[in-house]
């Protein structure tokens, strides 16, 4: 199959605020730990007459992936009988966790390794849900079929990104409209020329980040617990995973190259392992305990996003059903990025599927009823394979 995609555009009716951790901004002023800055990407901004390369405000699709994953598996599993409180009952805690938060790499076993090849697929034919997230079990990593994209404001030279996508809103925005969209002059504040010489501070995870630019398994893990902790308001950052990661046979290469950074030799002894470790832990500095925000995103400001299902793994009409589902989710909550707790990311979203020249609404064009059909009629079904996940995967 191709792949699905569904375009969204967020109508800010708060500013929005997305933040990174300290000493992974992009040279603002006053980068202290009480300051947080709102994230950046960087766009080729083209009009008919200049081309140039902007770093302008944005909301990750990982942030929209993860909170819209737990609101998403949450109903599922409230569907099925496994939710009482509002809390997960009658399930492991290793597979709600592989299924809310995508699990943890830890090793398995070399048995499980072996049995991957005999039962992985059956898991997405059987947790369609699951399988469009993807995630790690005991050893086995699940690839996702859902591709979240990131949010970006609609300024002054974007109209060519969204012919490029075929963006069924590329109407709604010629390039007039794109102008007076830039609220107040919004490139000017919000966006600014690429930062080319901009050195991150040291003792930071920015630090730590730019230097282990070439190992990007470790790269993946750590900005995914930095995100985790973002979303969840934490004061530090869990580690646990990235230490697992470098501890393991496939994290050695990383190891080593801490340890280069970190000034510790040899990096693989234990006596090593533990020094880089601890040299980790001392970048946890925290990136909450927010007194200041800089640069959220003006409210009234229309963002464009767009999220898809990739070719992979399962039933593919079984599969679109649920990612239509899953979309129905992001779009209901009416929030984009953090802080919401604050006052932030209130949005009001519009989803169309098509092409420009054909574009449909999404609410015309959903499946998500199928879903919720075919998850209650086949409750019990999905319940006892649920249960016997660890089982029917491993055969134990």
């Amino acid at each position: 199959m191709k792949s699905k995609n569904i375009y969204l555009i967020h109508k800010a009716l708060a500013p929005i605020f997305h933040s990174q951790p300290p000493g992974r901004n992009d040279g603002s002023p006053d980068n202290t730990t009480n300051t947080s800055y709102h994230r950046r990407i960087k766009i080729m901004s083209s009009t008919p007459t200049s081309v140039k390369l902007l770093e302008t405000k944005a909301v990750s699709g990982n942030s929209v992936r993860g909170v819209g994953r737990r609101t998403f598996i949450s109903l599922v599993l409230e569907e099925l009988g496994f939710v009482k409180n509002k809390v997960v009952i009658d399930l492991p805690y290793a597979l709600a966790e592989t299924m809310l938060i995508g699990g943890t790499m830890s090793a398995g076993q070399g048995r499980e390794r072996d049995a991957l090849a005999k039962r992985y697929a059956e898991v997405y034919d059987k947790l369609p849900f699951y399988g469009l997230f993807g995630g790690s079990y005991k050893g086995v990593f699940f690839p996702g079929r859902l591709s979240v994209g990131f949010a970006y404001p609609l300024i002054s030279g974007m109209g060519a990104i969204l012919e490029h996508m075929d963006s069924p809103f590329t109407k709604d925005y010629p390039e007039r409209r794109l102008d007076a969209n830039d609220c107040a002059d919004f490139e000017q504040r919000y966006a600014r020329a690429a930062l080319t010489n901009v050195e991150a501070e040291r003792d930071t995870f920015g630090f730590l980040l730019a230097r282990m630019a070439d190992y990007p398994e470790f790269i993946e893990r750590l900005t995914a617990a930095i995100d985790k902790a973002e979303e969840n308001n934490k004061d530090k950052v869990d580690l646990k995973e990235v230490e697992e990661y470098i501890l393991s046979e496939e994290g050695q290469p990383a190891l080593e190259k801490l340890g280069q950074i970190f000034n510790v030799a040899p990096a693989t002894t234990q006596t090593g392992k533990e020094a880089i470790i601890k040299k980790l832990g001392k970048y946890n500095k925290g990136i909450q305990s927010i007194f200041g925000v800089s640069g959220a995103i003006a409210a009234g400001t229309h963002l464009h996003q767009r999220i898809s299902l990739l070719p992979g793994y399962g039933d593919d009409n079984l599969m679109e059903t649920v990612f239509d589902a899953f979309v129905e989710c992001v779009i209901a909550r009416g929030y984009l990025g953090g802080m919401y707790t604050r006052g932030y990311g209130a949005v009001a979203t519009e989803a169309r599927v098509g092409t420009s020249d054909q574009p449909i609404p999404f609410t015309e064009a959903s499946r998500a009823g199928e879903f919720w059909n075919w998850l209650r009629e086949n409750k019990e079904t999905i319940r006892k394979n649920l249960i016997n996940f660890e089982k029917d995967l491993f055969g134990v």
